[in-house]
């Protein structure tokens, strides 16, 4: 750790001690030696013509010899007090993380902080600023650890009343369980922001978040609610080419769940035409490939296959709709009896995604999914293979029970070599019971 100094003389001690110098050769003869020591020792505050001399010194030393000290040497740094100095150090270590940041690195801060806190207290807007890297970083590499970071940063900025700050760390928030499909905290949060933006204009922040809400009452299968509220917000906010496209697909939505397929069919169309982003296209060949799935229809094969050869970044967040849009092909491939090979390659990409963002709720409909078409196909060799992905699963729940339970009475039915053990024999035990 950076090293803290509690007195100007404590600095003037270790710089002398570290260059080998005199008091005169310290500050010159502009000063007399009893000077200094007064500083040295605690009897006189150390003066900004005296800090810029030695400043000067250090400086011409480290270049004569090539030797730096443990801190950067600065006027500012030779006049700062403890609280001056951790800032320093602080804003040092957040400026590194911007630069190149890494889980190693957000862990030796997280040490090095705390070390600091047993110095002085190191202030909120520092932490806070701390946890907006960690954030930023985490956002693009593992969501429920930057949701951590989120609640941290909510708790400095509610503590502290910073209005505005407090309303970015909700519309990120909003934004990360929408990626984590934590569609009630959503609403929750978004209601949090009412109470907090009535003091000031905040529509900016205010038009994200309510965004953020309607698909979260989409999700939540309260349709109504969120008719209402895009016809509210579009009339409260103007919208940027990006959002509108987001608000589109929110429409054909609600327009596929009210079985409007032609007219959802031809938003999409148009919302095509107009964009040559290839995230946005995806999603939108996505949304067609699925209604002609819900019309019965075959051609769903061909487009779904158009929007899996789209390349799209590799960002985890782009991983999330990646993995939509490959549990949507395989739904399409098993229910039109396509290629096994083409079912399998698109299952197991699905498995390594979904594994990699946790998602195991999606995990366990892929691999349900593939009960039906193995049962169908009498796959005995699939049907260990799934046995095996689902009982690696870290997740326990119903669902996972049951499917368990499905697999392993198919396998005892139907498989002469398979045992069933003792373990085995108590998963059915307690869905049956």
């Amino acid at each position: 750790m950076d090293k803290i100094f509690f007195t100007a003389g404590e600095k003037l001690r270790y710089l002398r001690k570290k260059y080998n110098l005199t008091q005169e050769e310290l500050v010159g003869k502009e000063k007399k030696d009893y000077y200094i020591s007064k500083i040295e020792n605690g009897h006189r505050k150390l003066d900004y013509s005296t800090a810029n001399i030695i400043n000067n010194v250090i400086n011409a030393k480290v270049q004569e010899i090539g030797v730096k000290t443990d801190v950067e040497v600065t006027i500012e740094w030779l006049m700062a007090d403890v609280k001056k100095q951790i800032k320093y150090i602080l804003k040092k270590y957040i400026m590194e993380l911007n630069v190149n940041p890494s889980k190693e690195k957000i862990e030796n801060v997280i040490t090095k902080i705390k070390e600091l806190e047993k110095i002085d207290k190191v202030e909120d807007y520092q932490i806070f600023r701390f946890f907006y890297c960690c954030f930023q970083y985490f956002k693009k590499n593992d969501l429920k650890i930057a949701r951590e970071y989120l609640s941290k940063m909510q708790e400095i900025t509610s503590r502290n009343k910073y209005i505005l700050r407090e309303l970015y760390v909700i519309k990120e928030m909003t934004y990360v369980n929408a990626l984590l499909e934590k569609y009630e905290d959503i609403v929750i949060w978004g209601n949090i922001s009412k109470t907090i933006s009535k003091s000031k204009n905040v529509k900016f922040f205010m038009k994200k978040i309510e965004f953020n809400m309607v698909l979260a009452f989409y999700m939540l299968k309260k349709f109504e609610i969120c008719k209402e509220m895009i016809k509210y917000i579009e009339n409260e906010y103007e919208f940027d080419e990006e959002e509108q496209f987001d608000i589109e697909i929110m429409k054909v939505n609600c327009l596929k769940v009210n079985k409007k397929y032609h007219q959802a069919e031809k938003v999409l169309d148009n919302l095509i035409k107009k964009t040559n982003d290839s995230y946005r296209s995806i999603m939108c060949i996505n949304n067609i490939a699925e209604i002609k799935y819900l019309n019965n229809s075959k051609e769903a094969i061909g487009i779904i296959k158009k929007a899996l050869t789209i390349e799209v970044p590799s960002d985890i967040s782009f991983k999330v709709r990646e993995a939509e849009l490959l549990k949507n092909a395989l739904d399409i491939y098993i229910k039109f009896n396509y290629y096994s090979i083409e079912i399998n390659n698109v299952f197991e990409k699905l498995y390594d995604i979904t594994i990699l963002l946790g998602d195991y709720k999606l995990m366990i409909k892929a691999i349900s999914s593939m009960f039906n078409y193995y049962k169908m196909k009498n796959n005995l060799k699939g049907m260990r293979n799934l046995l095996y992905r689902l009982e690696k699963l870290e997740v326990n729940n119903s669902q996972k029970g049951i499917l368990l339970c499905k697999i392993i009475m198919y396998l005892v039915l139907k498989d002469k070599t398979f045992e069933l053990s003792y373990d085995y024999y108590n998963i059915i035990e307690k869905i049956v019971i």
